[in-house]
């Protein structure tokens, strides 16, 4: 069985001598060409990537909620993560009556999450992030590398319409802004900057000939525009 792999070329005068190793092709200069790659490779296993294991050095400090903090700094989380983290984690201690994580496992997390669900009413977002952050305080803070933790289930999140706005619905809303925060509150609807982007804007990310604003250390600690 012969695998097929689709491909176009632009023949330009770069490529022509490229393209005349194909027997049976006309070359055209300036012309863009499909070309068939064929493969005599037959039922070729697929490679299974082996889990990544991030790597991580030792910890410096001695009490959890510092090597928590330690931890997500070494991976460059933002600083909104860690202290979401670090509020998750000394909750689920104080509620577990100040038991140290280690003694406890998956039967702990799991009446820990359902009292958030039940008891506290919080949403499948907020519940998803109390989950991450007790994963990320096993896996990367107590390095326990269990089969529960994969068992855990996630709570589906309800997909809703989004209220659309009128032109004149929008205007009124921004023109209600107070003055300190009125050209944030444009800037934010018209590029679509989340709130921390727009409040790290700098005037140097503001390129006026280009019509463009730059993002510095967005989302990930990625650059964007």
């Amino acid at each position: 069985m012969l695998m097929t792999c689709v491909r176009q070329v632009n023949l330009l005068r770069g490529d022509i001598n490229l393209a005349t190793r194909i027997e049976g092709v006309s070359i055209l200069p300036d012309f863009t060409y499909t070309v068939f790659m064929y493969s005599s490779h037959v039922n070729r296993p697929a490679r299974v990537a082996p889990a990544r294991q991030r790597e991580k050095p030792p910890l410096r400090a001695t009490r959890l909620l510092d090597q928590l903090r330690e931890r997500i700094r070494y991976f460059h989380y933002a600083l909104s993560t860690e202290r979401a983290y670090v509020y998750w984690v000394r909750d689920f201690i104080r509620w577990h009556g100040v038991r140290h994580p280690s003694g406890m496992g998956a039967a702990e997390i799991e009446a820990y999450l359902t009292y958030l669900a039940t008891g506290r009413g919080v949403s499948a977002s907020t519940h998803n992030q109390a989950l991450s952050a007790l994963l990320f305080l096993y896996r990367d803070v107590l390095d326990v590398e269990l089969p529960w933790l994969n068992e855990i289930g996630r709570p589906a999140q309800r997909k809703r319409l989004p209220v659309i706005l009128t032109r004149d619905e929008v205007h009124r809303l921004l023109a209600l802004l107070p003055d300190d925060v009125s050209l944030v509150g444009w800037l934010l609807f018209g590029t679509g900057m989340r709130l921390m982007e727009g409040l790290r804007l700098r005037v140097k990310d503001v390129d006026f000939d280009h019509r463009a604003i730059i993002v510095r250390e967005g989302k990930g600690g990625k650059d964007r525009g």
